[in-house]
């Protein structure tokens, strides 16, 4: 294992900038070695950061974080502590089941309205009939991907989006 990882390094293996590790550090949530105007992030640093970034994927707010940081920095054995830690876990496992519910019933109601809306084939007079495509066979790496909505013989593009790279 290595002793230090540069501020570049660590940017570039998480994907951040610069600045949200300077903004990590000036919170007290990460703390690296400096040598002259150098950050040196230990192992344990980079472990913070990665710990930190899955937090906000989860939707924890940067107090709630640094929070349960400060809890791991604690003696062990705080039965207080693990208590309000797995009742922090609970609430946001409450919240992102929700948010699931809630997204999955809008998918429910905008599939229905698609499949309610009647619209019309002007050259044959036939409703169209929907199914939802999306083109990815022959992306590329850095392409764009396309979702499309194909109705009978007509193709309708509805959101393009960049693929990871």
């Amino acid at each position: 294992m290595r002793e230090y990882y540069t501020i570049t390094e660590l940017t570039r293996e998480f994907d951040i900038s610069t600045r949200t590790l300077r903004f990590y550090e000036d919170e007290g949530l990460v703390a690296p070695v400096r040598r002259g105007r150098t950050r040196l992030f230990r192992p344990s640093d980079r472990h913070l950061v990665r710990q930190i970034l899955r937090g906000k994927r989860l939707g924890f707010a940067i107090a709630e974080i640094r929070e349960i940081i400060q809890m791991y920095k604690e003696p062990p054995g705080e039965v207080g502590q693990l208590k309000l830690m797995i009742k922090r876990i609970e609430e946001k496992r409450d919240d992102l089941r929700q948010k699931r519910r809630d997204l999955e019933e809008t998918l429910a109601e905008l599939d229905a309205d698609l499949r309610s809306t009647p619209i019309v084939d002007p050259l044959s007079g036939k409703p169209f009939v929907y199914r939802r495509l999306v083109a990815d066979e022959h992306r590329r790496p850095g392409q764009e991907r396309q979702t499309f909505l194909c109705a009978s013989r007509h193709v309708v593009p509805l959101l393009t989006r960049r693929s990871p790279s």
